[in-house]
């Protein structure tokens, strides 16, 4: 559960890389491998793929709270408003843009890593998220899709080494 809302999520098969409190396996799912040819040449970001990290939750409070507070562009869209478009860039999981998305928000999940948006698009199957989109997109590109406008741009655990946010 993840600030009221029962996520499932395909992740990694290590407990200990998952930093989310109730956390629990699905037994009545059977682990299954990604194909080779979704894993890049990043050992790094192979390995970090299907992780949770402790930014997740901490962002999810952080939206809620603005959401119960009203805190301008955070703040629910009422009935008749348009639904807001939410970007989340570095998604890993996707989890703060599922939750998003279960919210009534329009999302699109972005990561670089070809497994980690495979199972992206299997947890939005898993958890029926109709309203999120999930694309291909590294920092520093500008592809024409992402110049439209987005209300809100989600970023959580997205530096994992000293000199990357220079």
């Amino acid at each position: 559960t993840l600030e009221g809302r029962r996520l499932r999520f395909w992740a990694t098969a290590e407990r200990e890389d998952i930093c989310l409190a109730d956390a629990a396996r699905d037994e009545a799912f059977q682990e299954e491998s990604l194909p080779l040819g979704s894993f890049g040449e990043d050992f790094g970001e192979n390995i970090r793929c299907g992780n949770v990290y402790e930014a997740v939750p901490a962002l999810c409070r952080a939206l809620v709270h603005a959401r119960q507070e009203g805190a301008g562009r955070l703040a629910p869209a009422a009935a008749s408003a348009p639904t807001r478009r939410v970007l989340e860039m570095g998604a890993g999981m996707g989890l703060p843009g599922m939750w998003a998305a279960l919210e009534g928000d329009q999302v699109v999940l972005t990561d670089a890593n070809l497994a980690t948006l495979e199972l992206i698009r299997r947890s939005c199957i898993l958890n029926e998220v109709s309203a999120a989109g999930v694309r291909e997109l590294s920092f520093g590109e500008t592809p024409e899709w992402l110049r439209g406008s987005f209300d809100l741009v989600l970023a959580a655990d997205v530096i994992y080494e000293e000199g990357q946010a220079e």
